[in-house]
């Protein structure tokens, strides 16, 4: 009875060491600046998640820098606004899968009934970090001719991974492993 206790108590802390990399969620970030490309210092900036009617409302540190993480992958709209300035609204922000997205937010001098949309710009440049993705819908995966339609087969496309040279065995190698 002692040894099964310690057995599931080894599987469950194996289990839970797999998980910790298993992050989907993303974060946004940015500085608000001024016509003269000053920061804004106390600026409120809301995020709103359009898909699902998730809102986080954040305020500019002194650097004029704000970030709001764990944000689910989808479309966001960012607004920010100070007294003294337009409020600026920056629409249609796509946030992939475990992803970095930085938008700055320029605020133009005014009134704060009035307001500043911009909508159709080009996509986002995460230049943060040097890693490639793709992130793939149902029909994607669906049409993709993989044996089987199975998913796993997919890992085939990662780079660093090759076939086995086994035609019995459908597995994946990574790049300088072997197949014994």
């Amino acid at each position: 009875m002692k040894a099964r206790i310690v057995h599931a108590t080894l599987l469950a802390l194996l289990a839970a060491s797999c998980l910790c990399a298993q992050e989907t969620r993303s974060v946004i970030f940015g500085l608000v600046t001024d016509p003269q490309d000053a920061v804004v210092a106390g600026a409120a900036v809301r995020i709103a998640n359009t898909e699902n009617g998730t809102t986080m409302s954040l305020v500019t540190n002194e650097t004029g820098y704000y970030e709001a993480n764990l944000l689910l992958a989808g479309k966001y709209t960012v607004t920010a606004e100070m007294r003294g300035f337009k409020k600026s609204i920056r629409a249609g922000i796509v946030l992939p899968v475990s992803s970095r997205s930085e938008v700055d937010v320029r605020l133009e001098v005014g009134g704060v009934s009035e307001s500043v949309q911009v909508t159709a710009e080009a996509p986002l440049l995460d230049t943060s970090s040097v890693s490639a993705g793709r992130v793939m819908d149902n029909r994607s995966v669906t049409d993709l001719p993989t044996f089987n339609n199975s998913p796993l087969m997919l890992i085939k496309l990662v780079p660093g991974i090759q076939a086995s040279a086994n035609r019995r065995y459908n597995g994946v190698n990574a790049i300088g492993g072997t197949n014994e």
